[in-house]
């Protein structure tokens, strides 16, 4: 079975510079954020934007799993299982996967893809690595 049979599939936002302050309602976050598995760095100058109808669709939920999907290869395919207790907003860079089910269990499936999802990355062969929506749909999680 494959990843869109597991989880809703949702690509993360474009904002502009001008959508994003020091002061907002939500963070948002890129794919610097997520430098290895289970790990998203915060730092001090981080950015903001306010929820609005345009961007509430790419707001991540506790229990969403973010992953890289454009960029360095070297942070593509890395992920994160978010149960922060604030709101986010995923940048275009980012992927977000909503499980229909146990989102631990569905990470670990996930967990166990990471270097299939690099290697569709590099075959993609572009000026940026990125691994496509479809793609990360259509990656095979087992039964």
């Amino acid at each position: 079975m494959s990843l869109q049979d597991y989880a809703e599939i949702i690509p993360g936002a474009t904002l502009s510079r001008a959508q994003l302050h020091e002061n907002g309602e939500v963070l948002y976050l890129s794919a610097g954020h997520l430098k290895n598995n289970d790990e998203l760095t915060l730092s001090k100058n981080e950015k903001y934007a306010q929820i609005n109808a345009q961007n509430e669709r790419h707001l991540i939920q506790s229990g969403d799993i973010i992953i890289v999907n454009s960029g360095s290869l070297k942070l593509i395919g890395n992920m994160f299982l978010y149960t922060l207790p604030f709101q986010a907003i995923a940048s275009s860079l980012l992927t977000i996967i909503r499980p229909n089910g146990n989102p631990q269990e569905l990470y670990s499936l996930l967990e166990r893809r990471y270097y299939h999802i690099k290697t569709i990355a590099e075959r993609n062969n572009g000026i940026i690595a990125k691994i496509s929506r479809r793609q990360i749909c259509e990656i095979e999680l087992g039964n």
